[in-house]
């Protein structure tokens, strides 16, 4: 499916790529689609890229079609290429999605608090993988991991900080005490 979507679409492809390395390492219960838009060089790539591979199975989709999600056996492939040094990156691709991701920009109180709890969720299964522990020594994830702590707190919902607490002590390690 890469392969075609490369020949036919250069930047599909790509996008493509970009996506199912970064699902590779997140939540395996998915992500919310409109996250993946903001991989690759525009949005209507994005769309594309994603629409193919759930169109060709590559992914799955939630019966309301708002999340999307890579077979666990999918992603141990993707994983294990990256080992090789075959494919491409997901490190930056994941932080990339997530920093697209602003809890604060919700006009409406309880959608910004389910934004937190979705991105919390999504950080807190970051944490929990071993196969994703290398995205805990990025200092971009620690930062949104640490703005979440805040916001999630100003908002309310003290269950989203308590579950990030782990990064507390990954901050310290990475970013230093003093930061």
């Amino acid at each position: 499916v890469l392969d075609h979507l490369e020949e036919t679409a250069p930047l599909a492809g790509v996008a493509a790529r970009a996506v199912l390395s970064a699902l590779s390492l997140m939540a395996e219960s998915g992500v919310p689609r409109d996250w993946l838009y903001g991989v690759g060089d525009d949005e209507h790539t994005s769309r594309e890229a994603v629409g193919e591979l759930l169109g060709r199975s590559v992914l799955a989709e939630s019966e309301d079609g708002s999340v999307v999600s890579l077979h666990r056996l999918q992603g141990q492939v993707i994983r294990e290429d990256r080992a090789t040094g075959r494919g491409l990156d997901p490190l930056r691709a994941v932080v990339e999605i997530l920093s697209g991701i602003d809890p604060t920009t919700p006009v409406d109180y309880l959608q910004r608090r389910a934004l937190s709890s979705l991105l919390g969720s999504q950080l807190v299964a970051i944490h929990d993988q071993g196969h994703s522990w290398a995205l805990l020594e990025d200092p971009q994830l620690l930062a949104i991991a640490g703005r979440l702590i805040f916001q999630s707190n100003e908002l309310g919902d003290p269950y989203t900080s308590i579950g990030l607490a782990a990064y507390v002590a990954d901050m310290e390690r990475v970013l230093g005490g003093d930061h």
